[in-house]
């Protein structure tokens, strides 16, 4: 009997594939739309900084009068710039997920017209700051085991 529990338990070590888990976590939605918010909502709306934790307008200069005319009538900040004005910027986010890595890439369309707004506001809005990467690291490090029990089938 203990000959054949070693024998599951060893099948069970070599079935595993650290990437392929990683992989499933990178992959969820979960993860992918929390990467997107920590770095649109909390470090560019919320914060108005990059990825390096600069404030933009201390890159690119702050709103002109115009639009901060715009900000206020729509509600929006104007103390920081967000690089939030129609939401296309934003909305362009994505999380990629190559294929066997372990790791993720976050991209987006900055172009706004011929602008290219990551480029205008210092060539590091998109990324995430160093505190949002340890929360990313967290919530990784909280599902691999999850993920695990599930691939041993002890869930």
């Amino acid at each position: 009997m203990l000959e054949t529990v070693k024998n599951t338990v060893n099948g069970w070590i070599k079935s595993l594939d650290h990437h392929a888990i990683l992989q499933q976590i990178f992959n969820s939605t979960e993860l992918q739309e929390m990467i997107i918010d920590l770095n649109t909502r909390d470090q560019l709306f919320e914060k108005g900084e990059d990825s390096l934790g600069r404030r933009l307008d201390s890159i690119g200069g702050g709103y002109a009068p115009y639009t901060v005319k715009i900000k206020i009538e729509t509600g929006r900040p104007t103390d920081r710039v967000t690089l939030y004005q129609d939401g296309d910027f934003y909305k362009s986010f994505r999380v990629i997920v190559p294929v066997g890595a372990d790791y993720i890439e976050i991209t987006a369309d900055p172009m706004k017209g011929s602008k290219d707004i990551n480029q205008e506001w210092g060539g590091f809005t998109i990324g995430l700051q160093q505190e949002n990467i340890e929360k990313v690291q967290n919530y990784i490090r909280e599902k691999y085991p999850q993920v695990l029990r599930t691939k041993l089938d002890l869930a």
